[in-house]
């Protein structure tokens, strides 16, 4: 009879409705991205399902405990249980196979000799798509090569059953997309990429080869895929980066920040803080701004001479990976209005380093792709439309974010930022009256950053890195930094006073709140209030529902519920 591993022409993935049962209730009724182990005692049926609790999982990303799924599979073993595949669940759109999943299947059929496929089901959820569905892959080793393997689509089928069940079986939305272009070697500082105008540029310090398939047509652009098997981390450049960061060592989780994918929308006046963040030790940011350098830039964006002519997001690309050499950058320069979501969900999964044990964990044995650990999306652009759209993809994908823009003739600044199950207010409920003026009124906004002192943008950046640290550590046992946003709760509003004439401009936001404060002749200017907001939830008739976030209090709960971020509800 032969065996799960063995059935090969029906490509039918058949299963018990109890791990059915079991993976709905571990994954299929949780946001993504979670996971677990499939099992089989009985010949071409998955019967035994264990979830993976302890795996590093974030809304983009599912990182499995590698020992703990170990000790499984060999008390498995022990009983007479193999083991036969993964389960997990993706965000709402993305119903096929990432290249990080296809690599990782790659690895564990050239670890288990004796098994002819793999299975890797991807769930759909009920928090994020309103319904539960089992999408079935099935991953077969390569002829030569075990770890070049064959992804198919598969039939579900529910052992009993006659026919696939209808709530958990399904096709694909977007089908697969298989690989093109050709193997290159590239320079260790830059790898370029332009296809039909786009300039897409990758950078980092690492020698080895790797297979770029950048590919751009019509609306299915994928920016990135990078296949690590041939894609080893640089020695020198790990301890190069552990000598730089050696001061900081204890006083923040270095091993934390390295795990994080930083999304930036606009490079201009962001650029010290981005830099810091690099010296810092985090690891992965991605770039996304159309504008090159020029002259005016270097008064007041801290440009350097040298990068005049240049995209803002190449020039800022390769400091970042100078100042942390075990980071890694990509420079996107687009308008975010020409991303389109997929290609957002792309840029927050693929995997764009191959695993760095430099800070705490010791290197795995053998170097693997990861997935970023945190993601946090940046929206430093006064665009307003450009702003709008990084917060509704942050709503979307249930990813922390945070806006920031300074104030006519720089006598002040604002931060909005949401921290999804803690802030209650998103940052269209913060900037409700700005929407009302540009949506109902046709307001256009003449400001720009002319005359401004460099030191304002200095100003609001210091502001920045620490609201930007307090956010990573969020979830953390660090002693200084790990509780700070439960702390701040609701005031995710902050207001910088950077002229003592800010009220007089902007009404009596300061004065307002020190009237009667014992020694008020002493706060003068260079402070910053911590303002609470609640959503917008129809309390009254100036404050209608949210159309993004529903005013639930909830921001888990607009996750999935925009058919484009590119298209403002109004």
């Amino acid at each position: 009879m032969k065996t799960l591993s063995t059935i090969e022409a029906a490509q039918h993935m058949a299963m018990t409705q109890e791990v059915v049962a079991g993976i709905k209730e571990f994954i299929g009724d949780h946001r993504a991205e979670k996971g677990g182990l499939l099992g089989s005692n009985d010949p071409g049926i998955i019967t035994h399902f264990a979830p993976d609790p302890t795996a590093r999982c974030n809304g983009g990303a599912y990182d499995p405990d590698i020992d703990a799924m170990n000790r499984q599979i060999k008390e498995w073993k022990e009983e007479g249980i193999a083991f036969c595949g993964f389960v997990h669940s993706h965000p709402q759109g993305v119903r096929r196979l990432s290249s990080y999943d296809e690599w990782y299947a790659g690895e564990i059929l050239d670890a288990f000799k004796k098994l002819d496929r793999l299975c890797l089901p991807i769930v759909m959820t009920v928090p994020d798509t309103g319904a539960f569905q089992i999408l079935p892959y099935l991953a077969t080793p390569g002829a030569v090569d075990r770890k070049r393997v064959k992804i198919v689509e598969a039939e579900l089928r529910i052992a009993g059953a006659d026919a696939p069940s209808a709530d958990v079986a399904g096709s694909l939305e977007f089908g697969l997309h298989r690989d093109r272009g050709a193997e290159a070697t590239y320079s260790p500082a830059t790898v370029a990429r332009r296809a039909k105008g786009q300039s897409i540029q990758y950078f980092g310090n690492f020698p080895k080869t790797f297979k770029d398939t950048a590919d751009h047509d019509g609306n299915d652009w994928q920016p990135f895929r990078l296949h690590q098997r041939e894609f080893d981390d640089d020695q020198s450049a790990r301890e190069k980066a552990k000598r730089f960061l050696e001061r900081m060592r204890g006083a923040f989780d270095l091993e934390r920040l390295n795990r994080v994918r930083t999304i930036v929308i606009g490079t201009g006046g962001g650029q010290s803080l981005l830099r810091n963040m690099a010296r810092m030790g985090f690891g992965e940011f991605v770039f996304i701004d159309p504008d090159t350098v020029s002259e005016s830039n270097v008064a007041s964006q801290q440009a350097i001479p040298d990068a005049i002519g240049q995209p803002k997001v190449v020039a800022l690309a390769q400091d970042i990976v100078t100042l942390n050499p075990a980071a890694a950058a990509l420079a996107i320069a687009e308008r975010i209005e020409n991303v389109s979501d997929e290609q957002f969900q792309s840029l927050m999964r693929r995997p764009m380093r191959a695993s760095f044990g430099h800070f705490g964990r010791a290197p795995e044995p053998r170097p693997m792709p990861y997935q970023p650990e945190y993601l946090l999306l940046l929206v430093l652009t006064d665009s307003f439309w450009a702003q709008g759209r990084g917060h509704r993809l942050g709503l979307q994908f249930g990813v922390t974010t945070i806006c920031a823009q300074e104030y006519k003739e720089e006598v002040g600044a604002e931060v909005t930022y949401t921290v999804p199950g803690i802030t209650p207010a998103c940052h269209r409920c913060i900037t409700a009256s700005r929407y009302r003026a540009y949506l109902a009124e046709g307001f256009t906004n003449d400001v720009t950053s002319h005359g401004a002192p460099i030191f304002a943008a200095e100003y609001l950046n210091a502001v920045l890195g620490h609201i930007v640290l307090a956010v990573v550590h969020h979830g953390t046992n660090h002693p200084l930094w790990g509780n700070v946003v439960q702390r701040l709760g609701d005031k995710n509003l902050l207001r910088m006073r950077m002229h003592p004439d800010f009220d007089l401009r902007f009404g009596d936001t300061f004065a307002r709140r020190h009237e009667g404060v014992a020694g008020i002749d002493n706060l003068f200017m260079l402070d910053t209030l911590f303002l609470p907001q609640s959503p917008d939830c129809g309390q009254s008739a100036s404050r209608p529902v949210c159309p993004d976030c529903n005013g639930s209090g909830n921001l888990f709960d607009a996750m999935g519920t925009f058919d484009d971020t590119r298209n403002v509800r109004r």
